[in-house]
């Protein structure tokens, strides 16, 4: 009897884009790029098709859906139909992406996708293919109670015949949800079931390359009888990692090797770089230089006050916002957005309301100066001290005057400490500013002129500069 050849496929997993274009605004947790995404996903994608892969695995959350339409809060007169809209053309772009390699593909939706607009633009099914000789099965399992992900219904029957039947061809599967190994500290990031679908895979004796998402760090693969068990860290975050298995199988078995892969990408570039410019140095390798940064407070400086203890609706800009954070970008400066935002520990507004708020302060900014009048970030604390309704929500050590969101922005954005400078209304913002080696400008928007004597009397800050509102602020940046 003849024994089987060798045959080599190159599987390439990219995961958890949190991509955002149509919709506005970037994902709540700053670090994730989500309006460099398109760049990023667009020279992660000519890597692969550069790495020879046979195949490409996108394991969940390719777009970051607003967490009030995934929940279905109708509190406020959030714009559905809109952000609907925006939602299916952000999917569509990143199908156009995935469609331009040539490669076949094979995408599940994650927590953070809205799964009746994925499935618009990619369809529901098949969910099994033949690869070469390679079984590919695709799980695209959902979360359930308390955030817990479980195989139910026509997948679980799905995946119990793909382990009991005849089928000697080693399989593939992917899910966006971890069976092992077990992350669920602060959120569940494995299947409810996981320890019952290890040792169901395990007894089955079957060949499988398990690749699964979720957990943005990942894990290295791991075995667990003749399965591995593989997640690649998110794309979305820097230094945009993807991986690239090589399976050489022989017969139903198979052996694995397998390497990560740094896009490169420049996660420095601002909100206004060019995107043609920016992907052809970045996939010529070239270094950028870390850019200074303008640190902005959002209520009274860039908005007026009432959206603090409100929701969407009452965000309104400061005339001049938007043109002033134009300027700042073409100036070559990164603006980042740091914000005490108590309202959500003092019991306000949840935290998925919070989001919308700085939503709709990106969709206006963006109507009304274009893509360059956008943050690059907003880095923001929760907590309430005393006022907290909750005793999870007390903690303010990261608040300002403390200048810990500061610090961060710069560490996760890979900003530049040389000409800084801290725009806010209040002292506490100031304080922050001073703290981080910042340039102060106290604006007399917000609660500027009530602050302006404690501001003149704190020793610290006795030379610091005061500007009638952001636009003016802007221009002492400039000028000096």
């Amino acid at each position: 009897m003849t024994p089987p050849k060798s045959r080599i496929l190159r599987i390439a997993q990219l995961t958890d884009f949190h991509l955002r274009r149509k919709l506005p605004g970037s994902s709540f947790t700053p670090r994730r790029r989500s309006r460099l995404m398109p760049a990023i996903l667009e020279a992660a994608l000519a890597e692969v098709r550069a790495a020879k892969a046979d195949f490409i695995a996108v394991t969940g959350d390719l777009v970051d859906v607003p967490g009030w339409l995934l929940s279905g809060d109708d509190y406020y007169p959030y714009p559905v139909k809109k952000t609907l809209i925006q939602a299916i053309a952000d999917y569509r772009l990143i199908k156009r992406l995935l469609d331009a390699t040539g490669i076949p593909y094979l995408a599940v939706p994650g927590n953070h996708d809205h799964l009746s607009s994925f499935y618009k633009v990619f369809p529901h099914g098949p969910w099994e293919r033949d690869l070469h000789g390679l079984r590919i099965l695709a799980f695209p399992d959902r979360e359930h109670e308390a955030h817990h992900a479980q195989r139910l219904d026509a997948e679980r029957l799905r995946w119990e015949r793909a382990l009991s039947d005849g089928d000697p061809r080693p399989q593939l599967h992917l899910a966006h949800y971890l069976i092992t190994p077990e992350h669920n500290e602060g959120y569940p990031h494995n299947y409810l079931e996981s320890a019952s679908l290890l040792t169901a895979n395990t007894e089955s004796g079957k060949h499988a390359l398990v690749l699964q998402g979720h957990f943005h760090p990942g894990s290295r693969p791991e075995k667990h009888g003749n399965m591995v068990y593989a997640t690649a860290p998110t794309l979305c975050v820097a230094p945009h990692p993807w991986r690239l298995y090589t399976l050489a199988m022989k017969g139903e078995r198979f052996t694995l090797q397998w390497k990560e892969i740094r896009t490169r990408f420049n996660s420095f570039g601002s909100a206004a770089a060019k995107k043609p410019r920016s992907l052809r140095d970045d996939l010529r390798g070239r270094r950028s230089t870390p850019k200074p940064v303008v640190f902005l407070d959002r209520d009274g400086v860039i908005n007026t006050l009432p959206a603090y203890y409100s929701g969407p609706d009452q965000m309104k800009l400061i005339p001049g916002s938007a043109e002033a954070i134009r300027r700042l970008h073409g100036a070559g400066y990164a603006v980042v957005v740091v914000s005490n935002q108590s309202c959500v520990g003092a019991g306000y507004v949840t935290r998925d309301q919070l989001a919308a708020v700085f939503d709709r302060m990106n969709d206006r900014l963006a109507a009304e100066g274009g893509e360059a009048a956008l943050p690059e970030a907003s880095y923001f604390t929760l907590g309430a001290g005393e006022r907290a309704v909750h005793p999870k929500w007390a903690e303010r050590g990261d608040a300002k005057p403390s200048p810990a969101l500061l610090e961060k922005a710069r560490r996760e954005l890979g900003l530049s400490r040389k000409a800084n400078w801290m725009v806010g209304d209040r002292l506490t913002d100031l304080q922050a500013g001073a703290a981080a080696g910042c340039r102060n400008i106290l604006v007399l928007t917000g609660h500027g002129s009530i602050d302006l004597g404690a501001v003149r009397n704190e020793p610290s800050l006795a030379r610091v500069a005061v500007a009638k509102n952001l636009a003016a602020a802007v221009d002492l940046i400039l000028g000096a």
